[in-house]
């Protein structure tokens, strides 16, 4: 890790017990800097953009421990649904310390101002979910899977926000059930695209019905 995202990095965690306080605002960051005995211009050089920029880093550090956690973890045994189940859990539990700050990050991402941010950071979590997970799609698909992906990752998180269950094991269950959805659906969709490809085109199908009408 490079010398200033590990500054970022140190920042950030400093600065999350008082966002749980204070929200994800300069004055949370402000607090932490002064626990640190930074100036107040090393939170200017760090994260120019402010506490947005900052609430991005965490993610990002989230997506990076599911990545390599999950290369080391899967086998060649496992099915796709499998590994993305794992990814989702990991990359949860990578967030379950900071929770309180997440549970501000979440609706403090879906600002106006804020939003096509939280947005491409979604997008990136789940491309690396379904590229750690070795998905190679090209085609359509690629598209399909990450905004089927990316519902089942938002609405995981608000399920885990509110989970109280022992070791988040609600989420987990909750989360192989969206899994196991999304999966009926890339089956469904495959046989449907199948059908349709064996189907005459619609001007063959009026030669043959036109007579019958008559």
């Amino acid at each position: 890790m490079e010398r200033r995202t590990e500054l970022r990095t140190k920042l950030l965690l400093a600065a999350l017990r008082h966002v749980t306080f204070d929200g994800w605002t300069d004055v949370a960051f402000h607090r932490a800097i002064s626990d640190l005995g930074w100036s107040i211009e090393e939170y200017d050089r760090l994260f120019p953009s402010g506490p947005p920029e900052a609430g991005i880093l965490l993610f990002q550090l989230a997506d990076l421990s599911m990545s390599s956690a999950l290369t080391q973890k899967q086998s060649a045994d496992f099915r796709t649904r499998d590994r993305v189940s794992l990814a989702l859990r990991i990359w949860l539990t990578f967030l379950n310390p900071y929770k309180d700050a997440v549970r501000r990050l979440v609706p403090f991402m879906s600002l106006s101002g804020n939003n096509l941010l939280g947005l491409e950071c979604l997008y990136h979590t789940v491309d690396t979910i379904w590229y750690s997970a070795g998905d190679k799609s090209t085609d359509f698909n690629f598209y399909t899977k990450r905004a089927l992906l990316a519902s089942v990752l938002s609405s995981s998180i608000l399920f885990w926000l509110n989970d109280n269950s022992f070791e988040s094991e609600d989420t987990w269950g909750f989360i192989d059930r969206r899994i196991e959805n999304i999966m009926s659906l890339q089956k469904l969709r495959t046989k449907v695209d199948g059908l349709c490809s064996r189907l005459p085109d619609l001007s063959s199908l009026l030669r043959v019905i036109r007579p019958i009408n008559r």
